[in-house]
C-alpha cells in the first residue's frame, strides 16, 4: 500500500505517543536527529498478519509532530527518509549555529564563541584526555609484558 496518513493511536489516547506506539506493537526502527534537535524523523515498524512488516514515519520539531504516514513498502519509507534527511541536517546545523550565537561569552559573534569553547576545551578537557592516553599506553605495555614468555 502506498504511503498514506494514519492515526495508529486510539482517538482517546492522551499519553506519550512513543509509549502508545510501543503498546500497539510498534518498534522504533530508524531515527535521524534526536529530541534535542530542531527537527527529527522517526520510523517505526511492526509485523502484521502473515509476518510482513508495515512501517510508520513521522517528522517532528520541538513543538509539532507531523501526521503519521504508513506504508508496507520498505523502499517507499526509506525514500521518504532520504527526501527529509537534508531538512533534518539543515536544522541540526542551524541549531548548532543558534547555540553558538546565543552564548554569553562574547557579543562579537561566532568566531569568538568558537575560540572561547576551544580555550575551555584546552584548559579542561586536554589534561583529562592526556591522562587517559597515558593510562592506555601503560595498559598496552603491561599486556605486552605479560604476553612475553
Amino acid at each position: 500500500m502506498p504511503l498514506h496518513p494514519v492515526d495508529p493511536l486510539p482517538a482517546d489516547y492522551d499519553g506519550d505517543a512513543d509509549s502508545g506506539l510501543r503498546e500497539q506493537g510498534w518498534d522504533r526502527f530508524l531515527r535521524l536527529g534526536d529530541d534535542t534537535s530542531h527537527m527529527w524523523i522517526t520510523t517505526w515498524r511492526k509485523k502484521v498478519d502473515g509476518g510482513a512488516w508495515t512501517y510508520l514515519i513521522e517528522v517532528n520539531d520541538p513543538a509539532f509532530c507531523s501526521p503519521y504516514l504508513q506504508s508496507d513498502d520498505f523502499v517507499e519509507i526509506m525514500d521518504a527518509v532520504a527526501r527529509w534527511a537534508p531538512a533534518v541536517q539543515a536544522a541540526a546545523v542551524n541549531g548548532l549555529v543558534d547555540e553558538l550565537m546565543n552564548t554569553d561569552v562574547s557579543a562579537e559573534g561566532i568566531v569568538e564563541a568558537l575560540a572561547a569553547r576551544a580555550v575551555h576545551g584546552a584548559e579542561v578537557a586536554l589534561p583529562y584526555l592526556l591522562k587517559q592516553q597515558k593510562e592506555r599506553q601503560e595498559l598496552r605495555r603491561q599486556m605486552r609484558a605479560a604476553s612475553r614468555p
